[in-house]
């Protein structure tokens, strides 16, 4: 098993870390949200643990970002200190999946990740529905577009835009709204991060009048996916984030 762990720099930290090393799971420690980030995006962890006390971030709204517009689909336990009821019931609406109260017993821990990992592989197996918009579809099991009988593989960001664009035709997503959908944080104003993202999307899935799919740059708001098509409807003007 591979895991990620959000956590501070407390002594407390490095020895649950320790203890999972040494109990045979592989654990990559975070220290800061922006890291982790961009680590599990490049990783293929098996579950995220995230300690409820962060120096930059509470566990709740790492987890929130996490889960926001599908972005990661992981699974997340969260640890905590506080044994409240509210504490624990805002964990689990906000996209938890299991939470476990300080100190922790290290068999149950490793027992509750191996259930956590079992119980998305099996979900993994069910058939997940196609996004489908015009001549195109997303393939959500195997992660790629399909047009006119040709499949287009699509990186993990790549899919993740084109599912946040296909479920929101002719709706302008501002760049805020994706950036924290698809990184979980907004990014610097200057970054070219997302221009270059939806920039390689239209490249790589042949996004052009003729093909019936056009992405539009909604100039100071962000972007919107057009129909083009002459008997479409009318975009609405409604802008989300």
């Amino acid at each position: 098993m591979k895991i990620a762990l959000l956590a501070d720099l407390s002594l407390r930290a490095r020895i649950m870390a320790e203890a999972l090393s040494r109990a045979g799971v592989y654990c990559h420690t975070y220290h800061a949200s922006r890291e982790f980030f961009r680590g599990i995006d490049q990783s293929g962890y098996d579950v995220l643990l995230v300690d409820h006390e962060l120096a930059d971030l509470p566990a709740v709204e790492a987890v929130c970002a996490l889960r926001s517009a599908g972005r990661c689909k992981v699974p997340v336990l969260v640890v905590s200190n506080r044994r409240d009821e509210d504490s624990v019931v805002n964990a689990l609406q906000s996209g938890a999946d299991d939470y476990m109260i300080h100190p922790l017993r290290l068999r149950e821990l490793v027992a509750r990740l191996h259930a956590l990992q079992r119980r998305a592989a099996s979900h993994q197996q069910a058939a997940s529905p196609d996004i489908t918009v015009g001549h195109y579809s997303l393939d959500c099991q195997s992660h790629q577009a399909i047009f006119q009988g040709r499949r287009m593989p699509l990186t993990p960001k790549e899919f993740d835009l084109a599912s946040l664009l296909f479920s929101s035709v002719g709706r302008v997503l501002s760049h805020t709204y994706i950036e924290c959908a698809i990184w979980g944080y907004a990014l610097p104003p200057r970054s070219r991060a997302l221009a270059s993202l939806v920039s390689r999307l239209r490249a790589t899935l042949e996004l052009h009048p003729r093909n019936g799919l056009v992405i539009m740059v909604v100039y100071g708001h962000g972007y919107r996916l057009d129909e083009t098509s002459a008997r479409r409807q009318r975009p609405s003007p409604h802008m989300i984030g």
